[in-house]
C-alpha cells in the first residue's frame, strides 16, 4: 500500500513577523490558547510582537460589556492570558481619534 503522508508534514517559510501580518498556528499545536489560531500582528515592542486572535469567538456580545452598543451583536472574541480584562479591538474608521494604522484600512484602538 503506497499512502500519501505528505498531509501530515508541517511547511515553514521565511517570513518575518510584522505588523499587519497574519500568523498562523501550525496544524498541531496543543494549546488552550493559540492551538489552531489566527493572530493578527497589532504592536511590536523590543522584538516582542502584540496581536489579536481572529478566530477564537465567544458567546458574550459588545453590547453586553459597553454602555452605547445596545442594538449591536457584535460577538467578543478571547484573544489569550494576557489582560483578559482589556477590550482590544481593531475598525476600519480611519476618523477615530487615537486610532493606530495597522495595514490599509485597518485601525487599532482609539477612543
Amino acid at each position: 500500500m503506497n499512502r500519501n503522508l505528505d498531509i501530515l508534514k508541517v511547511i515553514s517559510n521565511n517570513i518575518m513577523p510584522d505588523i499587519g501580518k497574519i500568523l498562523i498556528a501550525e496544524p498541531l499545536l496543543d494549546d488552550l490558547y493559540f492551538g489552531r489560531s489566527v493572530v493578527f500582528l497589532i504592536d511590536e515592542v523590543d522584538d516582542s510582537f502584540m496581536g489579536l486572535v481572529l478566530n477564537n469567538i465567544s458567546d458574550i456580545l459588545l453590547k453586553d460589556v459597553i454602555h452605547g452598543f445596545d442594538n449591536s451583536e457584535l460577538p467578543l472574541f478571547v484573544g489569550g492570558p494576557v489582560n483578559p480584562d482589556v477590550l482590544y479591538y481593531i475598525h476600519t474608521n480611519e476618523t477615530v481619534t487615537g486610532a493606530e494604522k495597522i495595514a490599509e484600512n485597518i485601525y487599532y484602538g482609539g477612543d
